[in-house]
């Protein structure tokens, strides 16, 4: 019984049973849902529970996933963004962050006249995004143990003068009195290694002191992808894939390396399904 009753606590507060925010996209427009969607599935702490196209959709979503966080375009047809928001804030209770997530900036001032967390204005970059995200992290962690506002803004404001969002292009191996540098292009795959990680291209391989999270967010998403919880790999380095059941794929990599792709992260390849490997469409 006391499980069951942290699940309903946990889903009261937007989470997914896992622990993870759960978060609904709201955008008529199809493509923009994908870029958004392709993004936050990089992100381990969230949980996509729906997408709509309309605020009309949203109601009914809103009322069965009780997401803890909503990306909301303003200009759709029927009920606008606004309108949902401000429904939301009626209706009292815990209401979801939200990101306002449109082409249209003179919105802006109402948008957070409703306290929303952010405003992303399209088109808008993956380090726009986790700029977004941070903001909203914060704001959760603030909200759970009490912080206040001034605390909370504080921390944003550091968080954006850092510059750490940029993605490398060369790995650095420090060594015996001198520096050796891998070119990322030449990278096919990483993996976990205890205390190090274990770097491979074609034809070498080498040791990197860092953990294998640490590497990932340095290294830009759209050429690595991580595929299993010890190991990342170059997508196009990927050249089949070979399903071992229960969502578990094999993938051979250039230069004859083979690397098993877990079912958790199984979602991180599915956009591969059109210009990568014919091999991840099947089983899907």
């Amino acid at each position: 019984m006391a499980g069951g009753d942290g699940s309903r606590d946990r889903r009261e507060r937007g989470m997914s049973p896992d622990g993870r925010m759960r978060c609904l996209i709201v955008d008529d427009e199809p493509l923009a849902r994908r870029k958004l969607s392709n993004w936050l599935r990089l992100e381990a702490d969230l949980d996509l529970c729906g997408e709509c196209g309309s605020a009309e959709e949203a109601e009914a979503a809103l009322r069965q996933h009780s997401p803890e966080l909503v990306f909301l375009d303003i200009r759709m047809p029927g009920a606008s963004g606004i309108e949902l928001a401000e429904q939301l804030a009626r209706a009292g209770g815990k209401a979801p962050q939200v990101v306002f997530v449109t082409a249209h900036d003179r919105h802006a001032v109402r948008a957070f006249d409703l306290c929303a967390t952010d405003y992303l204005l399209k088109p808008y970059t993956r380090r726009r995004l986790l700029q977004a995200l941070a903001r909203v992290r914060l704001a959760r962690g603030a909200t759970a143990e009490g912080a206040g506002l001034q605390e909370v803004l504080g921390m944003i404001r550091v968080l954006e003068h850092e510059s750490g969002l940029d993605w490398i292009q060369r790995i650095a191996l420090p060594g015996r009195g001198r520096i050796r540098f891998i070119d990322c292009e030449r990278l096919l795959l990483a993996q976990a290694d205890g205390n190090y990680v274990r770097l491979y291209t074609e034809k070498e391989q080498h040791l990197l002191r860092s953990s294998l999270g640490g590497l990932e967010e340095r290294l830009n998403p759209a050429e690595f992808r991580r595929v299993h919880r010890s190991a990342l790999v170059r997508l196009d380095a990927i050249e089949s894939a070979e399903s071992l059941g229960r969502g578990d794929m094999l993938l051979r990599l250039r230069g004859g390396r083979e690397v098993l792709a877990s079912r958790r992260y199984r979602d991180r390849l599915k956009d591969l399904a059109g210009p990568g490997p014919k091999g991840l469409r099947e089983g899907e």
